[in-house]
């Protein structure tokens, strides 16, 4: 009884020891992401650059009060969509030189991404109907990295969008935050 009870208090604690990594190379990545939800594949390219794809749903939630509202508001709004990234990790050699932790392609990268966005799903609120497609393109420079099968990802930068309504426009910033589970390493 004893040694089951410390065998059962000592998995979960496993999970998050990690050995030090072996690994050189970029890798061929399956993520399930819980935050910025879908699943993302992201495949190597070269020694310093993949490609990724991410299916899954832009989630927008925004709060109205105080005194500059009658009533308070919350707003809900959930779209599908599809982001394509090209990502240069240009601190990945330099990281194994030193190292420092690579797997799950952790690093910090520039890149260019590509976002195509479909008509909401949910909308609640004060959300304008989104009932067209809508294109960002966003040069980022983002980082990423892995604890165990975690993954944390933040993507930063300007973008431009247009719509299949003829809308165009531009935004200073474009935030992407990711927390996910690593599905496959290959």
């Amino acid at each position: 009884m004893k040694k089951l009870l410390i065998l059962l208090v000592s998995m979960p604690i496993s999970v998050f020891c990690v050995a030090q990594d072996t690994i050189t190379e970029l890798q061929r990545i399956m993520r399930a992401r819980i935050i910025e939800p879908g699943i993302e594949v992201e495949i190597p390219v070269n020694n310093q650059a993949t490609i990724s794809m991410l299916s899954g749903f832009s989630v927008g939630f925004s709060r109205r009060g105080g005194i500059f509202y009658d009533e308070p508001v919350v707003s809900f709004l959930l779209a599908p969509g599809i982001v394509l990234s090209y990502k240069y990790f240009y601190n990945f050699q330099s990281r194994v030189e030193r190292n420092r932790r690579i797997a799950g392609n952790s690093g910090n990268y520039f890149g260019v991404s590509f976002r195509t966005g479909f008509p909401h799903i949910i909308r609640t609120g004060n959300f304008a109907p989104v009932d067209y497609f809508s294109f960002n393109i966003i040069p980022t420079w983002g980082m990423q990295r892995a604890l165990g099968i975690f993954h944390l990802s933040l993507a930063l930068g300007p973008g431009i969008y247009f719509n299949t309504k003829g809308d165009f426009g531009y935004s200073i910033l474009v935030a992407r935050f990711g927390i996910g589970i690593d599905v496959t390493r290959w």
